[in-house]
């Protein structure tokens, strides 16, 4: 998936060497470090995939066709690839907050909370693919579909989640000017 390469290949990294950075603020109790530390992380991760998410949307379906549309595959089977593909390309910002606030959870060695909200919003994630799936009975595309948004749902309400807990301990993320 393009979501998946595109996240290892920058914000992963870049929160794994942020994390010895944020220890030595949680280390010394610079709250006020860590959220801007973090603020500022975020806004520029935000600042590259916000737009690149947009672009990959966009462009889903006429690259899905380049790159597809051979003799076995139509343009149609390419374009059934291209829908899912900007459903799944939806979740780049989102990983890229999540990926950045796991960060300020591990530094500070609660990994028991992160663990809570992952299991809890990856439960949501696969109730609403039940539903849509088996209870709503799409199939085909639609199924798929709906399991990618189900996925992307769950990432932006995790992103929601860890952003709200942390500005609720008086982190400066994401302050309103």
């Amino acid at each position: 998936m393009t979501d998946s390469s595109i996240g290892w290949l920058v914000p992963y990294p870049l929160s794994l060497a942020m994390l010895p950075f944020l220890c030595e603020m949680v280390a010394r109790d610079d709250r006020r470090a860590v959220g801007e530390f973090l603020d500022r992380s975020a806004r520029m991760l935000l600042l590259i995939f916000l737009p690149l998410a947009a672009v990959l949307i966009t462009l889903s379906i006429p690259l899905a066709q380049l790159l597809f549309e051979t003799g076995k595959m139509t343009a149609d089977k390419a374009a059934m690839v291209g829908r899912v593909n900007a459903c799944y390309c939806a979740v780049l910002p989102f990983y890229c907050l999540e990926v950045i606030f796991l960060q300020a959870y591990f530094s500070s060695r609660r990994t028991y909370v992160v663990s809570a909200i992952g299991i809890f919003t990856s439960g949501l994630s696969m109730l609403g693919a039940y539903v849509g799936v088996v209870v709503l009975k799409t199939d085909g595309l639609e199924a798929v579909m709906t399991v990618a948004l189900c996925f992307t749902a769950s990432k932006a309400l995790k992103s929601l989640i860890l952003t709200s807990i942390l500005k609720l301990e008086g982190l400066p993320i994401f302050p309103f000017h």
